[in-house]
């Protein structure tokens, strides 16, 4: 791919902003997560047990001590308030995406972030580094699985775009697919197979000329010149058969080298080596010496034969078969994998039919052009990896050369080579593919980018420019507030708004009232999947329904022969193509099964149990962009369970990650993933609450324990947001009264800064009971509901923006429903509440909101 290069400054309209407070930009690199600017700084916190707070050799030094009369000592560091964006004018008071001057929030959007949603009072709204939405420029959205790093969309490690396509997202496993092994379009020649990103021969073949066209050419279970391994030749008279080296019928192997150099009719070694005729008994007829010949046989010298099969006397005494060849019914007969293909009788079987393209399995095996013979099968090379019917080509059509870059044009030519091309002269290219322009700074003579396309701005107040279009963003419901920001189904926009926040769920259709649902969102397509849990009656459901948002609708799942029992508590998690739902309870028993649902099919497929984790409810799982991780939940006692295991859906098959630094089985734990990591904060094990923070890294198999976060606790709120991993509340249970907190702390993957106050009332969310946090957008977390400090469902929340460190509320959900043990799903930009428990009596009540 050609480097993408983005104009990134970009100027507001001319409205006064306030900063609104923030600490520090981190951005989670491939190494490690690294704050790199700002904020930061030794915080972890201890509550003092001195048990599960971490240590820190120098805590009582002062951390700003150097600190020169300009600066201003902040979370640790020392900063210059008159021009740090992240605490303009005083510590913690952050710009919205714009630079700091004179201790003053500017009108200027800060390097690598835009203003995308054309709204002077939002700032800078768009961190063009990490946005997934808005990618290196503003509207360029990353597919479903991919995260924004520094400007590019990036598939988590393993797995790329190789079609191109945005609604397939990193749909190719680098590890295991033969065509797209390692990287997108580096295709595996014959009888190979992908393995961990790398080309390597399959079980029994061997790449014994080192040509990577014909792959693994040798059939190492029969080739007399790689006999088990390449180069381990059987040598003259030898046979390969098993991998294993072995004699032609009639000769032996009498010394210490390769081949079979003694025939077993010769006086010198009769039947066997070291056995010598002489005297009374000179002629050996194959199996031991005799005085004479039988009338069966063919005396040659002093050797008994039997012409119609001796291979040195074919026929007749001495008249040995050729090279390549045997002796059948009198007549010289080529071996296994070999051919006379030029009926001369002086060379033999000259061919080796197991590797030439012309003679590829039979003297008249020719290969079509671009093919190659290998274990005597005519296949298409590496270098030329598709049949074309008549030849094998790089490229059949356009299709055969699709890469992960958009901003290139791939083409397939008359000659069935793939060109390639960058973005034609006057466009440039944005994440998504080349066009007129990405962001304004693009445009010239006035003009802005809409629709990436450079526009004439014509619009009369209040109306503004919307993709070439002019809008009233105080009232249009799909502009309502900026540009694309739509309202949803059920709302209108008024003053730049929509409304109601909350908006009720279509009862239409709905699944039957239930609790203890297992629930996920399709990420990409708007929907909501709901299935199994329990009815009023307390019994397990193995029924459910798909939600969605756009439309406001719903419509049943299928009940087939591959369905999962019914069950409650169960977890899921969309694939990318499919939900797994796994685990759960039925009665007082838990479950280690599972199924996959495809929405597209519309039918549901196994799951294999070889490897699965033990069973358990509540689990946690992950998409990683290739695998699900599994981690956590708790058995029919509420005892938390161990381990951490990784499903393969292309492949059915659980692996069992490494174990080494692992937290210990706990409940209620805090729990995100950024792409690359999963992190787990907190949690419970009895009566011992914890504080600590430990990190998962997917593509080394490996734990980590990290910095300690906020106090001992369980059952905080919180999630990965794209630039810190956000933990509010929680709860700590000791022998006295319980202790519910209303406060919290962000992780930059070094140190856990402080959080603004502002936040929601104490409050604690027990696993898949109530409340729910979820990131929205980049740097920004909605937390809502959960349960006060003496158990009482709680219905309102808050919105935190990790880069202004600033809080907005949330009101109270309108039905007032408890939805306790309901479902708590962020999809299609909205949040949607659904079902569960009010007054221990379960219901079929929805309601959704729109930050």
């Amino acid at each position: 791919m050609r480097p993408r290069v983005t104009r990134v400054v970009r100027w507001l309209a001319s409205a006064a902003l306030v900063g609104l407070g923030a600490t520090g930009c981190p951005q989670l690199l491939d190494d490690d997560f690294t704050l790199t600017s700002g904020g930061g700084g030794a915080d972890a916190s201890s509550d003092g047990s001195g048990g599960q707070a971490g240590s820190d050799a120098n805590a009582d030094a002062d951390p700003c001590a150097s600190c020169t009369d300009k600066q201003t000592c902040c979370d640790g560091f020392c900063v210059e308030t008159s021009s740090n964006p992240k605490n303009c004018g005083e510590c913690g008071k952050g710009c919205p995406g714009t630079t700091c001057s004179s201790g003053q929030c500017t009108n200027t959007c800060a390097l690598g972030f835009l203003d995308c949603d054309k709204n002077a009072f939002t700032g800078c709204e768009a961190n063009s580094a990490s946005d997934p939405e808005n990618c290196g420029s503003c509207g360029a959205k990353c597919s479903f699985d991919q995260t924004c790093e520094l400007g590019k969309c990036a598939c988590p490690q393993g797995s790329d775009n190789c079609d191109g396509k945005l609604e397939t997202g990193c749909e190719t496993n680098l590890a295991s697919d033969a065509a797209n092994c390692g990287s997108c379009g580096k295709s595996c020649g014959p009888n190979q197979v992908c393995s961990a990103g790398k080309c390597a021969c399959d079980t029994g073949f061997g790449d014994c000329n080192s040509d990577p066209n014909d792959g693994c050419e040798a059939k190492l279970a029969e080739d007399g010149k790689n006999c088990g391994s390449c180069g381990t030749s059987c040598g003259v008279n030898g046979a390969c058969a098993g991998a294993k080296c072995g004699c032609l019928t009639g000769f032996l192997d009498c010394d210490a080298s390769a081949g079979c150099e003694s025939a077993i009719a010769d006086p010198k070694s009769c039947g066997k080596c070291g056995s010598a005729c002489s005297g009374a008994t000179p002629n050996c007829d194959g199996t031991q010496c005799v005085a004479k010949c039988s009338a069966n046989t063919t005396q040659c010298g002093n050797s008994c034969v039997e012409t119609k099969t001796d291979p040195l006397h074919c026929g007749g005494c001495n008249q040995p078969v050729g090279s390549n060849q045997n002796c059948v019914a009198g007549k010289p007969t080529c071996l296994p994998g070999f051919g006379d293909c030029n009926t001369s009788a002086n060379d033999g079987c000259e061919v080796d039919l197991t590797q030439d393209p012309q003679h590829c399995g039979s003297c008249t095996g020719n290969c079509k052009p671009g093919a190659v013979c290998s274990s005597s099968t005519c296949q298409c090379s590496a270098s030329l990896p598709n049949d074309c019917g008549s030849e094998c080509r790089e490229c059949c059509s356009t299709a055969d050369c699709t890469d992960s870059d958009p901003c290139t044009s791939s083409t397939c030519d008359v000659a069935g080579k793939c060109a390639t091309s960058n973005c034609a002269s006057g466009a440039v290219c944005c994440a998504q593919g080349c066009f007129e322009c990405c962001v304004d700074g693009d445009c010239s003579g006035g003009k802005v980018c809409s629709g990436n396309q450079c526009v004439t701005p014509t619009c009369t107040a209040p109306e503004v420019l919307c993709a070439g279009k002019c809008v009233d963003p105080g009232s249009d419901p799909q502009n309502c507030g900026g540009c694309g920001v739509t309202c949803g189904a059920g709302r209108s926009c008024a003053l730049g708004a929509c409304t109601p926040a909350w908006a009720p769920v279509t009862a239409s259709g709905a699944p039957s009232p239930r609790s203890h649902a297992a629930s996920a969102a399709l990420s990409g397509v708007g929907k909501l999947f709901v299935w199994g849990g329990l009815d009023a009656a307390g019994a397990e459901l193995d029924s459910g329904a798909v939600y969605d948002v756009a439309t406001d609708s719903w419509s049943a799942l299928p009940n087939d022969t591959m369905t999962p029992t019914a069950r409650s508590q169960a977890s899921a998690v969309f694939c990318g193509d499919r939900v797994m739902v796994w685990g759960g309870q039925i009665g007082s028993g838990v479950l280690a099964t599972g199924a996959l649902y495809d929405p597209v099919q519309k039918a549901w497929g196994p799951v294999s149990t070889a490897g699965a984790p033990s069973a358990r409810r509540a689990a946690h799982l992950v998409w990683t962009g290739s695998k699900v991780l599994v981690w956590g939940g708790t058995d029919g006692n509420q005892a938390p369970q161990a381990g951490t295991y990784l499903y393969d859906p292309s492949t059915d098959s659980w692996t069992n990650a490494n174990p080494a630094g692992a937290p210990t089985p706990r409940n209620h734990s805090t729990v995100g993933y950024g792409g690359t990591d999963f992190l787990v904060y907190g949690g419970r094990a009895g009566n011992t609450n914890y504080a600590q923070t430990f990190r998962y890294r997917v593509s080394t198999d490996t734990w980590s324990a990290l910095a300690n976060g906020p106090t001992q606790r369980f059952a905080a709120l919180g999630d990965w947001d794209g630039q810190y991993f956000v933990a509010w509340g929680g709860r700590k249970a000791t022998g006295g009264a319980p202790t519910t907190y209303a406060d919290g702390k962000r992780f930059d993957g070094g140190a856990w800064l402080g959080v603004a106050a502002g936040g929601p009332g104490a409050r604690y969310a027990p696993d898949g009971q109530a409340g729910f946090a979820t990131r929205v957008s980049n740097s920004v977390t909605l937390l809502v509901g959960g349960l006060s400090a003496n158990d009482t469902p709680l219905t309102d929340g808050a919105i935190y923006n990790s880069s202004t460190n600033s809080w907005s509320p949330v009101a109270s959900w309108p039905s007032g429903e408890h939805h306790l043990y309901g479902v708590y799903v962020f999809a299609g930009g909205e949040l949607v509440v659904w079902g569960g428990q009010h007054n221990l009596v379960a219901t079929a009540t929805g309601e959704r909101f729109r930050p």
